[in-house]
């Protein structure tokens, strides 16, 4: 029974250390287990600082396109606002170079034209003949308009 006794003592001593050796891989197990958390933390915070960071130089750089456009926009309004100004300008000018009134007015003091008096015209009664009787003396509406137009073409430079 000694013997028994003694192998038993063993046993214990053998289950104490395999509790030991059992105990020292569960700590080692929790470990690695910590240490394996904490880099898939740091993974993922690495991951979100990146994707925060991307967000952020994607956001200022759309801020500058859309700066650079507001400053093109305000540069082609503003040359749009000169040219506008410029037509009017030029609108004004042709209108004033070839109105009728400057023609009529160049017309009766650079060529001597005299405007038609009312004492000239004279209403014709169609109704008694069919016949229509001209001043043999003054000259033809359509010489008139003649003289008229080619005073006009050479006014303007033809």
């Amino acid at each position: 029974m000694k013997s028994s006794i003694a192998y038993s003592n063993f046993d214990r001593n053998l289950s104490t250390s395999e509790a030991e050796e059992q105990k020292r891989l569960q700590i080692i197990k929790t470990q690695r287990s910590r240490a394996k958390e904490k880099r898939a933390f740091v993974a993922k915070l690495s991951a979100f600082s990146l994707v925060i960071v991307m967000l952020m130089i994607t956001t200022v750089y759309s801020r500058l396109v859309l700066t650079e456009t507001r400053s093109k926009i305000n540069g082609y309004t503003s040359e749009l606002t000169e040219l506008e100004s410029e037509n009017a300008y030029l609108s004004y000018k042709l209108e004033s170079l070839v109105s009728l009134k400057k023609a009529e007015t160049y017309a009766v003091s650079e060529l001597g034209l005299i405007k038609m008096d009312s004492s000239r015209i004279e209403y014709v009664n169609l109704q008694d003949s069919n016949e229509v009787i001209a001043d043999e003396n003054d000259t033809t509406i359509g010489e008139d308009f003649d003289t008229f137009f080619n005073a006009v073409i050479d006014f303007f430079g033809g």
